[in-house]
């Protein structure tokens, strides 16, 4: 029995040397190949010649990689030398990357356009989208407005076309252009971008030049960010979990002097102004100069002891410590080919270093996609925001690198909280308890749609998208804060906005071919309406701390509340033509009209065109085994900009009180602004020109743009004479123009 079990084990447990050679398909050796036993971490890699070796166990599996190449895994047979044959991946050549109301390969673009998968935006270890595409596509800058929790970005694309406008890029999530929130961004939602938990997004494709934006038209004058979420797909139903937690702590802090460092400081000080004369009335050198005593420099007893004592406090790390951040998401998905489905969930939190600092956010989203017959599809989706945000005392940071070392929150005299301090400062340990700033967002996207394919090549398609957004901010600052230095009454503000916006599209498809001809052509009539209702109020002289619920309680308060609506419909048509699949052309012509505008100015006409010749089909190019998917590519379009408020063109007006007879006032109506009935477009007009080629059997790809676009009729404030009874009115004056050159390498 004995002899029969070691017999087995020996049998289970027997190794193997495997060796091999690794070609390509023309035969050449690859030289750094991965072979890796499958499960574990053992593996080597292929020599000058292709060749390598390793000892395995002969039931084991060999999987074999590299770079440009399709992954093989090769099982441990009776077979100990090896003859494998690597297969060019051309995946990233057959990309499908999303371009405005449509889709086509990567190798068939004829604009600037830039993706970024959810591998690299999770490998960046951020859950805010925009964070983790950061560094990730050329021309593309993305900044963090600030540290906190919840912190916004600001997203730029091949730099600013527009000075008194918006200069952040278009929004499109799953076809629906979302339109950007409040212009404080107070609620971390600048972007539709940030309402999305990372783990919910596909990919992201970035387009970049005129001519690919000009589909959009008006709204597309800083570029357009297309976001393609996940849906269902078509097998058993499939529960998945992702998940992190860790630590934050602050990194390039200044380096600030030690304790006995500054003290020094401060008496080199003094002792620079401690000038000294000699009998003659005559200045003495510096360095006759005398020092004071400490008891003159350092007049609070609390300090003159922390001298004393070499007892010194630090700020920083008395309101600062190490906080969590932890994500996580839950997805189920499945389906038929008549019916997919896909549910998700997700939790972020993320701690602030600084207390009371805190975000969290709750995501809640579905799909479903439903096929009624071989003619007619329809679906829709939901996605549910729901953010807290907690700022605490905006002024804290900074407050904690002013202190002195020497001083001390309690006096190392008598023990009591100490609250002036030197500079016109206060103790930061009061005043953050006592000044508070809170945001809530709620957001909802939604989307519904009907697709009906009558006949092979054409589809009609309707798609109605509503958002609704409620925005909430208040901030409350007690007594014993810096804005009110310990004498005040408390202050305290609320804002609450309400943005109600549907998008309505409705879409022609048609894709022809025959023989060497290749047509898709695009059709679309677009209904855009937005609506914001808001509502602000302030209470100063506050009776007790009520934070921003009772604002009525004060002596002084004042309310203020607005209405804002515009409108844009559009007409749109785009052609794509490929001829022998080494020509190709891509025309569009978007029509525009915007509420914002005056009469006569409303409506805007933005033409592109593209061309593109894929060289590396040529039949002189079949030789040069180096070199692949060599394209040039020449572009021209114009997009617009409306960038002014709804009623800008308009004569508004506005109350105003006024004493009449010495009675008490009453309230009249005056002219709020001087309108400009010639107020047009924005217009900005882009040429480029790129080229892409792969390296190494496309094991690298390079792509090179060069750029330049000018913006003119910049809508900006014009001064004007007093006279008129205004100080200034919104005109087209100015220009800018952008040019660059962008280099992007893909492996």
């Amino acid at each position: 029995m004995l002899l029969f079990l070691v017999g087995i084990c020996s049998g289970i447990f027997a190794q193997k040397v495997i060796t091999g050679t690794i070609t390509d398909e023309s035969g050449e050796s690859v030289i750094g190949a991965g072979i890796q036993e499958k499960g574990t971490a053992k593996g080597t890699m292929s020599d000058i010649d292709g060749k390598f070796s390793i000892e395995v166990p002969a039931n084991s599996t060999l999987v074999i990689s590299y770079i440009g190449y399709k992954t093989q895994e090769i099982p441990v047979g009776n077979d100990t030398n090896l003859q494998i044959v690597l297969e060019e991946n051309t995946s990233m050549l057959d990309e499908v990357v999303v371009v405005g109301y449509g889709s086509v390969r990567r190798s068939d673009l004829t604009g600037a356009v830039g993706s970024v998968s959810i591998p690299t935006i999770l490998a960046s270890g951020q859950t805010n989208a925009l964070g983790g595409m950061t560094g990730t596509v050329s021309g593309v800058n993305i900044i963090r407005n600030n540290n906190k929790p919840g912190g916004t970005f600001d997203i730029t694309i091949r730099g600013i076309s527009s000075i008194s406008g918006t200069t952040a890029p278009l929004v499109v999530i799953d076809g629906v252009p979302v339109p950007t929130a409040s212009g404080n961004g107070q609620n971390g939602f600048t972007s539709g971008l940030e309402t999305l938990n990372p783990d919910d997004i596909e990919k992201i494709d970035i387009l970049k030049d005129a001519s690919s934006t000009a589909i959009y038209g008006s709204r597309a004058s800083n570029g357009v960010v297309i976001v393609t979420t996940k849906r269902g797909a078509v097998g058993k139903p499939q529960l998945s979990y992702t998940g992190y937690a860790g630590w934050r702590s602050y990194t390039n802090v200044p380096e600030m002097m030690s304790g006995d460092e500054y003290v020094q400081l401060a008496r080199e000080s003094y002792r620079a102004t401690n000038v000294k004369y000699d009998s003659n009335g005559n200045r003495l050198p510096a360095d006759q100069f005398e020092y004071r005593k400490d008891e003159d420099i350092f007049t609070n007893l609390s300090e003159l002891k922390a001298v004393q004592d070499h007892n010194y406090f630090d700020w920083l790390d008395a309101v600062s410590n190490p906080a969590l951040v932890t994500n996580h998401s839950i997805q189920a998905s499945g389906g038929t080919e008549s019916a997919k489905y896909l549910f998700s969930g997700g939790y972020y939190y993320e701690d602030g270093m600084v207390n009371p600092q805190d975000f969290t956010r709750y995501t809640l989203r579905t799909s479903v996609d439903l096929k009624i017959s071989n003619h007619v599809s329809s679906g829709g989706s939901l996605y549910l925001t729901s953010s807290l945000r907690n700022t605490g005392n905006s002024d804290l940071g900074v407050d904690a690198l002013r202190h002195r070392p020497t001083e001390h929150p309690f006096s190392l005299v008598d023990g009591s909280e100490q609250w002036s301090m030197a500079g016109g400062m206060y103790n930061s340990l009061i005043t953050n308890k006592n000044e508070f700033n809170q945001s809530k967002a709620f957001n909802l996207l939604g989307n519904i749609y009907l697709s009906i394919n009558p006949i092979a090549g054409l589809e009609l398609k309707s798609s109605f998208s509503p958002r609704l957004l409620k925005d909430m901010q208040g901030q409350f600052r007690g007594t014993w804060t810096r804005a009110n230095r310990g004498t005040n009454l408390p202050t305290s503000n609320y804002r609450k906005n309400d943005y109600t916006d549907y998008v309505w599209d409705n879409i022609i498809n048609y894709k022809w071919a025959k023989g060497i001809h290749n047509l898709n052509f695009t059709g679309v009539f677009s209904l855009q309406k937005n609506v914001m209702e808001g509502l602000y109020g302030i209470g100063n002289n506050l009776s007790f701390d009520s934070q921003w619920y009772n604002l009525q309680g004060g002596t002084t308060n004042s309310s203020q509340s607005e209405y804002r609506q515009s409108s844009l419909m559009s007409y749109l048509a785009r052609a794509n033509y490929s001829l022998m699949d080494k020509y190709l052309l891509t025309a569009s012509i978007r029509y525009d009209g915007s509420s914002k505008l005056a009469e006569g100015n409303k409506w805007g006409l933005f033409p592109s065109a593209a061309v593109a010749w894929r060289i590396s089909e040529e039949g002189f190019m079949k030789d040069l085994r180096w070199l692949s998917n060599l394209k040039l590519r020449l572009s021209y379009g114009q997009t617009g900009n409306d960038s002014v408020g709804p009623y800008s063109t308009e004569g508004t007006i506005s109350g105003s009180q006024y004493i009449v007879m010495g009675e008490a006032g009453a309230v009249g109506t005056v002219p709020n602004n001087l309108r400009n009935t010639n107020l047009t477009w924005e217009r900005s007009t882009e040429y480029n020109m790129g080229l892409d080629f792969g390296l190494f059997n496309s094991r690298l790809l390079v792509d090179i743009e060069l750029y330049n676009r000018l913006t003119t009729n910049l809508i900006m404030t014009r001064a004007v004479p007093i006279t008129t009874g205004y100080a200034s009115v919104r005109d087209n004056v100015g220009e800018v123009r952008n040019k660059g050159v962008e280099l992007t390498l893909n492996s």
